[in-house]
């Protein structure tokens, strides 16, 4: 009977406190109403305060207007300390609303971006910070555009300072960002606030991520995913670039990658994939790049450059008949090319006289110098003239043949050209 007695009592208690406090909560309420309408925001925060503390389930209302007026009276506080503490309070109102009544979407982009506005400078604060932006990035299609930029300066921050992070992880960061940019401008967003953000939100992220990034790190990041991917593509290219990973294994995948999409085949692309396969001695693969960029060239004059690439690997391929038609589809392109072009090829048929050489006719055998030097001749090209030269057949050599100056001679072999008899003193 006793206990029975004091659990009433107990209850009446409580229920006497809940009416006596009524009063004091209806004008604490009424007062912390009129200084947020007032914009007397100081003194709207101990009413605000009495509030959370005494009727923390009262309304939502207290604390989006404690949060507000905790924000608005450190902005106007010119005490570095109050300003502090008065920051503080505003963070703890939002944690106590997530706490009572949870936050919307809104709330939480706004949580995670007073991070950064208020508290980007303080490392205490980033464990808390990259936490509320993680929650944030759960439901990407709800981030607002302040957290875009934002999010990857205080993972900056953090990485910074903690070295948290690993290069995959910073990655996905990275792409999370990335994707929501996307997906705004996919909605039809601004083309130049969106230009922006992603320029901004890249440099930062390299920014970030240099510190720890190498070429095993490189490698890693390039053979176990993003090959969908090709912004991911672009970006580890890019570092392999940077870093000076062009010679490792891993680097050709990544522009084979980009050579295969419309969107990065670009001449540059093909040209150091052609590159690299000649450096492997893949010389059909080589011709076969080169052949392919050839289209993406803005002008004559770097096509002409491109096929006298191909007249190399032609030569590398012991296909002398290919080499020059390529050196000469160089010269017709290109009129600053062809004196290169066509001493090239007439190096081909200096080079050619052992294996052309039917060892029957000085006089026919020879002219496959008389070839070059009109090559030579056209190139402007006094060395190889002269070189040329010395290598014709002699005057005697001429008579004895029952050959007159200027008589037309074939050049055969490969070569199959006519030519002009011209001679050299027998001395």
């Amino acid at each position: 009977m006793r206990t029975n007695t004091i659990s009433v009592l107990l209850m009446l208690c409580a229920c006497f406190s809940v009416f006596a406090q009524t009063p004091q909560l209806d004008t604490k309420l009424v007062l912390a109403q009129d200084d947020m309408r007032l914009k007397n925001y100081r003194a709207a925060t101990h009413s605000l305060h009495w509030l959370m503390t005494n009727a923390p389930e009262h309304s939502k209302s207290i604390y989006i207007m404690a949060y507000k007026a905790y924000e608005k009276a450190a902005t106007a506080s010119t005490d570095k300390a109050e300003k502090v503490v008065l920051l503080d309070s505003m963070m703890l109102s939002y944690r106590l609303k997530e706490k009572q009544f949870g936050l919307t979407e809104l709330e939480k982009n706004n949580l995670a971006f007073r991070y950064y506005k208020y508290f980007r400078k303080d490392a205490s604060k980033y464990d808390e910070a990259i936490s509320a932006y993680q929650e944030i990035y759960k439901s990407p299609e709800t981030v607002i555009n302040n957290n875009l930029v934002s999010y990857m300066s205080i993972v900056r921050a953090y990485q910074s300072k903690t070295k948290a992070f690993d290069v995959k992880e910073l990655m996905a960061i990275h792409t999370q960002v990335s994707k929501v940019i996307d997906m705004k401008k996919a909605a039809g967003g601004d083309a130049t606030k969106i230009k922006k953000y992603t320029d901004a939100v890249d440099q930062i992220f390299f920014q970030t991520v240099k510190p720890v990034l190498n070429c095993d790190a490189i490698k890693e990041l390039a053979t176990t995913g993003g090959e969908n991917d090709i912004e991911y593509t672009k970006m580890i290219f890019a570092w392999s670039l940077e870093f000076g990973c062009s010679n490792e294994d891993f680097f050709v995948g990544l522009v084979t990658i980009m050579a295969n999409n419309p969107e990065t085949a670009n001449a540059g692309i093909l040209k150091l994939l052609a590159q690299k396969a000649v450096a492997a001695e893949k010389y059909d693969e080589a011709i076969d790049w080169y052949t392919k960029s050839l289209p993406h060239w803005e002008n004559d004059e770097k096509r002409a450059g491109i096929h006298m690439d191909m007249a190399r690997v032609y030569l590398l391929q012991k296909d002398k008949s290919k080499a020059r038609a390529a050196a000469f589809k160089s010269a017709d392109l290109d009129a600053g090319e062809a004196a290169r072009a066509l001493s090239f090829v007439a190096n081909l048929y200096m080079s050619s006289f052992e294996e052309c050489a039917e060892k029957y006719s000085q006089i026919d055998d020879r002219a496959i110098f008389i070839a070059a030097y009109d090559l030579f001749e056209k190139a402007g090209d006094t060395a190889g003239m002269q070189a040329a030269r010395e290598q014709f057949p002699t005057k005697e050599q001429a008579f004895t043949a029952t050959y007159d100056e200027g008589d037309i001679i074939d050049v055969g072999c490969w070569v199959n050209v006519k030519v002009k008899l011209r001679t050299r003193p027998s001395n």
